[in-house]
């Protein structure tokens, strides 16, 4: 892994966490703004890919219950939002 090229407001991410025994090899990185890698963290802690996946799944299937009739791109927008908000999830 060459983390000399990290750049200012970036860091990488390891797809199978570390706490899950995931290495710091290239094939289980992303190199993510800090940003995108702190929001993975606040929806997923430390989930495995399955498990995200799963996660996704059920929030589709959930997803008119949740919102009723908002669109995706609406309630997008609002998790967006919601996700700007510096202390959410404090």
């Amino acid at each position: 892994m060459k983390r000399g090229r990290s750049r200012k407001g970036y860091n990488y991410h390891h797809i199978k966490p570390r706490s899950r025994g995931g290495q710091s090899v290239d094939s289980n990185m992303l190199f993510l703004k800090m940003d995108k890698h702190n929001a993975l963290h606040r929806i997923f802690w430390n989930s495995s890919p399955k498990q995200i996946l799963k996660m996704l799944i059920n929030f589709e299937e959930d997803f008119k219950t949740i919102f009723g009739d908002v669109s995706f791109e609406e309630a997008a927008k609002i998790f967006e939002r919601m996700l700007r908000i510096k202390k959410w999830g404090d």
